[in-house]
């Protein structure tokens, strides 16, 4: 192959390295740093370069009629026909993690020209790219041989590679110089020959245009707060980015990133502009500069868009376990109490009906009305700590979900000690004080908020492809903790009704030090702000504006808003059965309460049965078309399924005549039990990640309301049905609760996600059943 020319020099250049953020500390950033990358540079790249040289010296023979056709240049790495599925997952790591560039340096020749950048990674650690033939990274993950986030980043924000380009492990010799040759000017360094460098400027505002010379991303100043150079040459910089290059200069000193004058500092940062010398700075254990208190960064690695065998690897090896945990924990001994709760508030109203201890009657009409009115009440007050699940929600994202998450088991276990305290001395304390237990929800903000985090956590560590199966399995585990729950709560009944409750407690109360083992998840960043900035702005204001935008995520989107509307309708009839089924099955069959709480167990242990291996069955054997579709298709077609088949076995309970009946309508509710956790999915599915917190907080929100409702609503239902002549009455609120579910269905259908109009069907699922 000839020699090629060297491509046109542009105007101004010089051969030296731009003024990173610390301007008069370049050694610390460039020489001590980048020594591995020099002796990189030095073999590796360099005996690259002399390879590629030595094959453009050999001439091929080649055959008749060819000797017009071009000579096709060799790359050191096998060329990539396609962006393989690791770059994609690096790729979106890159774009949407925050990284920073300190400075950019050209070298290498006329014929093979390079640029080494220095870069300031996710968690701050200080890392040097060479863009050659072979583009390298000194940090751990291209040590490994893989392409990392870094270089990805700089291929495609700061040089604007083109994307056949950016997913090479190597690059021919023509695609590094036009690579080099396109690549955006660099600040303070290169000129486009409009501006004169070291000629004073007006200082006039130009046009909002182009990229940050900072952070490489646009300009937009509908989306961000935008400033300029006034005292010379008027160029645009993100505000943020501009704060942080502040930030990170010694002593405060700020200069312009494009003509390298004095900044003028008027313009109202706030906090300290920084009085950092990075001279003092010591490497941390892996041998790195780390900047990131100068950048404001929180030094902790984001897992959240990883790849799920990475995460699994990495983050859930801990995360999930805990969770799964946690949440056995906390049902296991929130559902050891309903039974005994109920036998001991029948008693002690017994008692103050009669005035006497002694064995009476209790299933008169007076004593299971008012024995409704405070299970209805008791549930109803449930609304008030609900509505501060998305402030809770808010404080989980700032403050970690493992923290708040602790903070509400916690605060749980108080809620359910303040009713055993009062019924342990009914002589004492009015039973009806038990409606103030939800007094101590407020502390984390009760169950409302431990379900949302516990769905939250989950969305925050798996991706798309894994995260209804995870849903599932946490459901599993809540439905084996309440099997055993149930079951153990009829067997300690015999001895004593307050062995359960008890016991309940102490399990809930173990749930929060499992909760506060969790490893604290990280929220997704935007470019431009963090969690820091966010704390120290919360104001009333500020909080008032998260609620603007709330509102307008949840209430702007008729779908998202019919999703809500779902969510709330299902509960409704979700909670006649917890709430109703021991009164409801006592009274008409004449069970003991110790041996309705057993039917509890029985629906739970087909609902475990029907998560484990009825749902995988029923996914593996569907057809084809079913598989090809979105993730979002096809949750709403086994929710359809779900809310039909809840439906059903309501209007079998309800209208059961023998107890035979009532059980069969109890197993075949037990077959709709995933329905909850495919509308969690599907509504993932319906908002950016950043707001998946905000949505399941809405939802759980939703679910306590209803539920709360649905105390009162219950518990007058079975009053009318107690006053009407037949023992068919008595299932009228499993009646009405069917009739929710008949309800709910064209809502679900309505329901539509309109980001698979953007994705196509690209969000493809492996086919794969639930829970395999």
């Amino acid at each position: 192959m000839g020699s090629t020319p060297s491509p046109p020099s542009r105007p101004t250049r010089k051969r030296k390295a731009v003024g990173s953020y610390v301007e008069h500390d370049e050694d610390d950033f460039n020489d001590d740093h980048q020594s591995p990358v020099k002796k990189a540079k030095n073999t590796h790249a360099a005996s690259e370069t002399s390879a590629l040289q030595e094959s453009s010296k050999k001439k091929p023979q080649k055959a008749k009629g060819d000797s017009n056709e071009p000579i096709e240049e060799k790359r050191l790495r096998r060329h990539r026909a396609r962006a393989p599925g690791s770059y994609l997952e690096v790729k979106n790591r890159a774009l949407t993690q925050r990284l920073t560039v300190l400075s950019r340096e050209r070298c290498g020749t006329d014929e093979l020209p390079e640029e080494r950048i220095v870069i300031a990674g996710s968690t701050g650690n200080v890392y040097t790219v060479n863009v050659g033939l072979v583009p390298i990274c000194d940090c751990p993950h291209a040590k490994k041989g893989n392409q990392c986030k870094h270089i990805v980043y700089i291929m495609l924000r700061v040089l604007k590679a083109r994307e056949d380009v950016a997913y090479q492990l190597a690059l021919t010799g023509t695609e590094l110089r036009e690579l080099i040759k396109n690549a955006p000017l660099i600040p303070g360094v290169e000129t486009d020959g409009n501006d004169k460098p070291g000629e004073e400027q007006d200082g006039n505002r130009k046009p909002i245009e182009g990229e940050c010379p900072i952070c490489y991303d646009e300009l937009d100043a509908k989306r961000d707060e935008i400033v300029y150079c006034k005292a010379s040459c008027g160029n645009n910089v993100h505000r943020d980015c501009m704060k942080s290059w502040i930030q990170a200069t010694a002593r405060g000193k700020a200069t312009c990133p494009y003509c390298r004058a004095t900044w003028d500092t008027e313009e109202a940062f706030d906090g300290d502009l920084g009085n950092v010398d990075t001279k003092g700075l010591q490497r941390n254990e892996d041998g790195y500069l780390n900047v990131a208190g100068q950048l404001g960064l929180s030094g902790e690695r984001d897992y959240s868009t990883y790849h799920p065998f990475w995460l699994i690897k990495m983050t859930a090896s801990y995360t999930i376990p805990l969770v799964y945990l946690t949440c056995f924990l906390f049902l296991f001994g929130t559902t050891l109490q309903p039974a005994p709760r109920i036998a001991i508030y029948e008693s002690i109203v017994c008692q103050q009906h009669y005035g006497s201890p002694g064995p009476h009657d209790c299933k008169i009409a007076p004593v299971q009305e008012e024995l409704a009115l405070l299970g209805g009440i008791e549930r109803l007050s449930i609304i008030i700590p609900s509505i501060l699940a998305i402030p809770f929600a808010a404080l989980a994202d700032r403050y970690g979900h493992s923290f708040i998450l602790a903070i509400a088991v916690f605060g749980g276990c108080l809620e359910d000690g303040w009713g055993f305290l009062i019924c342990w001395f009914p002589a004492v304390f009015p039973i009806r004080l038990i409606w103030l237990h939800f007094v101590f929800s407020l502390i984390g903000g009760g169950f409302t908020v431990v379900i949302t985090l516990l769905h939250v956590i989950i969305a925050d560590v798996a991706s798309a492809e894994v995260r209804t199966k995870l849903f599932f399995r946490l459901r599993a585990a809540g439905v084996g903790a309440s099997i055993l729950g149930y079951a153990a709560s009829g067997l300690m009944m015999r001895t004593s009704a307050f062995l359960p409750w008890a016991v309940g407690l102490a399990s809930v109360g173990l749930g929060s030090v499992t909760a506060a083992l969790i490893p604290r998840t990280v929220i997704h960043e935007t470019n431009k702000s963090g969690v820091d900035e966010a704390a120290k702005s919360w104001t009333l204001r500020s909080s008032l504006e998260a609620l603007r935008n709330i509102a307008a995520l949840l209430l702007g989107n008729a779908h998202v808003l019919a999703m809500l509307l779902l969510v709330f309708i299902c509960q409704l009839g979700f909670d006649s059965v917890p709430s109703m089924l021991a009164i409801y099955i006592s009274k008409r069959f004449g069970w003991t309460f110790s041996n309705a709480s057993f039917l509890s167990a029985l629906e739970m242990s087909v609902e475990f049965v029907s998560l484990v291996l009825i749902l995988p069955a029923l996914t593996s054997s569907l057809p084809a078309s079913f598989h090809r579709g979105t993730v979002f298709a096809k949750d709403k077609l086994l929710a359809q399924w779900s809310l039909s088949v809840l439906a059903i076995g309501l209007l079998c309970l309800s209208l059961a005549p023998v107890v035979g009946m009532a059980i069969a309508g109890i197993v075949v509710l037990a077959f709709g039990s995933g329905q909850d956790s495919l509308t969690r999915s599907m509504a993932t599915e319906m908002v950016p990640p950043g707001e998946i917190s905000t949505m399941y907080s809405a939802i759980t929100m939703l679910r306590a309301i209803g539920g709360s409702i649905s105390g009162p609503i219950y518990a007058w239902l079975y009053t009318v049905g107690l006053k009407q002549k037949g023992v068919v009455w008595l299932g009228l609120p499993y009646l009405v609760a069917g009739a929710f579910f008949v309800l709910a269905v064209p809502v679900l259908t309505f329901i539509h996600n309109s980001n698979d109009d953007k994705a196509g069907t690209a969000d493809e699922e492996a086919r794969e059943p639930l829970l395999a």
